[in-house]
């Protein structure tokens, strides 16, 4: 997959930095998320999975980087609330990816949609929008300062990697 992006590269690599490990400690500080967790790991990494995501929601690059900021900002916000392992991943990025095109985009895919290309039944689509949702007390703005702060950290990552 192409995707002409600058900040796409180092969303994934913010993917490696989140570091999900294979344990099945799945401590959620909430009820809630419990959705989230899948009983074995998924066939597909994480990389290839967010790959197929994007793929499929965006035949064009017009918002990618948009995207990407909105679902790092609501990633580090849920991420007070479970921890991320190789268990929930998967269905923890399908759900903020979704919640990030319906915040940013003025026309999105429906929650069918969604089910189908990330590979979950819709009542499973639905619960999961649902929990992430009230996890943050519906609160998925993120203010242009949230934005350029995100950006920097994310290319701190990168500049990291790279001495």
């Amino acid at each position: 997959m192409y995707v002409d992006s600058v900040l796409y590269k180092d969303f994934h690599n913010f993917i490696d930095y989140i570091n999900p490990d294979d344990k099945i400690d799945n401590s959620i500080r909430s009820h809630r998320l419990k959705c989230l967790c899948s009983i074995e790991i998924p066939g597909i990494c994480i990389h290839r999975y967010i790959d197929k995501i994007i793929d499929n929601i965006y035949q064009t690059d017009s918002h990618i980087d948009g995207l990407i900021i909105y679902t790092i900002a609501i990633i580090l916000r849920i991420s007070r609330y479970i921890r991320i392992n190789k268990y929930n991943i998967h269905r923890l990025f399908a759900g903020v990816l979704m919640l990030s095109q319906k915040m940013y985009d003025d026309i999105h895919y429906d929650n069918d949609y969604w089910s189908y290309i990330c590979g979950v039944t819709l009542e499973n689509m639905n619960m999961i929008e649902l929990e992430i949702l009230l996890t943050l007390d519906f609160n998925l703005f993120v203010s242009h300062r949230e934005m350029l702060s995100l950006v920097k950290c994310i290319k701190r990552i990168r500049n990291f990697e790279y001495i």
